[in-house]
């Protein structure tokens, strides 16, 4: 079917099924109202690789079967405003990969007359689908707005299934769906609005691969339950899910919920690794605690150890035998004196970090605190990769790997990009590269 104007189809029945497969529509296609049950093989509508110069209107459109639109092509909006779609057979409700949509794909509730052809529908009725959606691999000019959307899917093993799609903006916005998942793997969007009560449980939400520059969110959604989310969203651990959510916190200025989302990575990161390798993360990256602390700690239980061995098994040494009095007074000594001198060292250092933060209030400071905070994300993703690379070689049953050598393009002491090094003239005076 070809027509170079629109095509006007509202409140229409069809009992067998509508085939549009390969139609080009010059202007609009318009459904509205329209009511269509399934063929013989449970599709309502056939209109894969159909051409929409314009709009596709399919408001309050009751569909019976499955909605197939593969490979369609719409010029401006698609809309489902206040639609139904069922189907209950093994098919799904809305079947539309490979769909290219210039402006919005909004599957939202109908609130009033947008198009003068129609008679007004009534106000508040909800998109409701049951069956699964899959929109794989779409393209979207502007949106897709999920809204006060119902979705009741069938079983565990149905879907509405976002991979791979591409958009300014995704509105997670519709009902918690009980069955079935969620999936966003490989999607890229823009910016991402959400709300809480939308997503479902924990193994219902695939998000590996889906990344999004920035994210907003409608009703209460504080951190601790975001990165609930993010872990019912990673039943097996994976680090791009967490990187992403951080990366996107640090570039809308929050660093300190950036960091609170590395923290819970490298927990994620520890419960996988195998016992020892966990007690030594915990211990290095426990916060308030000073290298010099943990060095005196390591050194007066090795000296604990050894005089412990020298009292229980004295014969071991060629030496003179060590009394229970000659021994302590030094031990005693020596490990006062190491971890004074640690918890001084590290009580200067705490307070050196408190005086930086008080500081910090002015307009000046705020900026190294920024670099700082900057310097702080590398090292904590270096850290990422390091356990990443042990944990991979426990699994493997191999020795845990060296340290990663330091980036020699990052400057130690800030974190940023060192300045280039400078090469003698001729006569010995530094000139630039």
């Amino acid at each position: 079917m070809h027509t170079r104007g629109d095509l006007h189809l509202p409140r229409c029945h069809f009992h067998r099924g509508v085939r549009l497969t390969g139609a080009r529509i010059g202007a609009d296609l318009l459904l509205n109202q329209a009511v269509v049950s399934g063929d013989r093989h449970g599709h309502s509508i056939m209109a894969d690789g159909i051409s929409v110069g314009q709009d596709l209107q399919a408001e309050m459109l009751e569909s019976h079967g499955e909605l197939s639109l593969r490979g369609a092509t719409v010029g401006f909006s698609l809309s489902l405003r206040g639609s139904r779609l069922r189907n209950a057979q093994e098919l799904r409700a809305l079947n539309a990969p490979q769909m290219t949509v210039g402006h919005t794909l909004s599957l939202t509730s109908a609130l009033g007359n947008a198009y003068a052809s129609v008679s007004t529908p009534p106000r508040g009725r909800r998109f409701e689908c049951v069956g699964g959606v899959r929109l794989d691999d779409g393209r979207f000019g502007d949106a897709i707005d999920f809204e006060s959307a119902r979705f009741r899917l069938l079983g565990r093993e149905d879907e509405i299934s976002l991979r791979r799609v591409q958009t300014p903006e995704l509105r997670f916005l519709g009902e918690r769906p009980e069955e079935g998942r969620v999936v966003l793997s490989g999607a890229r969007v823009d910016k991402l609005v959400d709300k809480a009560t939308s997503w479902p449980g924990r193994g219902q939400i695939l998000i590996d691969g889906f990344v999004y520059d920035s994210l907003s969110w409608v009703g209460p959604f504080p951190l601790d339950q975001r990165l609930a989310w993010l872990a019912e969203a990673t039943t097996e651990y994976s680090s791009q899910p967490y990187e992403q959510l951080a990366a996107t916190f640090h570039r809308s200025g929050d660093d300190h919920a950036a960091t609170r989302v590395y923290r819970a990575q490298q927990r994620r990161l520890r419960a996988n690794l195998p016992w020892p390798r966990r007690a030594w993360h915990a211990l290095r990256n426990a916060p308030g605690i000073s290298v010099a602390l943990w060095a005196a700690i390591v050194i007066a239980l090795l000296v604990v150890a050894w005089l412990s061995t020298r009292a229980v098994l004295p014969g071991i040494s060629n030496s003179a035998e060590l009394g229970p009095s000659d021994a302590p007074p030094v031990v005693v000594a020596i490990v006062s004196v190491i971890t004074a001198s640690g918890v001084l060292i590290g009580g200067i250092l705490n307070g050196l970090a408190k005086f930086v933060r008080a500081r910090g209030q002015n307009a000046s400071d705020i900026v190294q605190a920024r670099g700082q905070a900057d310097a702080d994300l590398m090292r904590a993703r270096a850290e990422m990769r390091r356990a990443e690379a042990d944990m991979l070689r426990a699994r493997a049953g191999l020795p845990p790997a060296e340290s990663l050598p330091p980036d020699p393009s990052i400057a130690p002491e800030t974190g940023r990009p060192a300045p280039p090094a400078l090469s003698e003239n001729e006569d010995g005076a530094p000139s630039p590269p």
